[in-house]
């Protein structure tokens, strides 16, 4: 079953993805790399746009990922925004007091 999960690969990527464990290799769909920007917040961006792999989906070695971790709750509805195509570049803010991301109206 594919859960939503933040991949960090040993080429230092962080990735958003769909992924699946499937004992010594991980299928992910649907990456997204996580780069940093100002203000403490993330952008995310398509990981392989170029290729059909990004919705078919792409099969990682085990040895090739340092680690696999559940999103933080804002991050996740973020990468659903932009994996449905909501936002071709999708920006996540640093929790303001409020709850909200920063720089986001609410």
């Amino acid at each position: 079953m594919s859960e939503t999960k933040v991949v960090k690969l040993v080429t230092g990527e962080t990735l958003i993805t769909e992924a699946t464990n499937n004992g010594d290799s991980y299928m992910i769909t649907d990456p997204h790399i996580i780069i940093p920007a100002k203000d403490n917040s993330i952008a995310l961006v398509p990981w392989i746009p170029y290729s059909p792999s990004q919705q078919d989906g792409v099969e990682i070695c085990a040895t090739k990922i340092l680690m696999v971790m559940n999103p933080v709750g804002p991050l996740a509805e973020e990468y659903h925004n932009a994996s449905r195509g909501e936002d071709d570049l999708a920006a996540v803010g640093a929790e303001t007091d409020t709850g909200s991301p920063k720089g986001t109206d609410q």
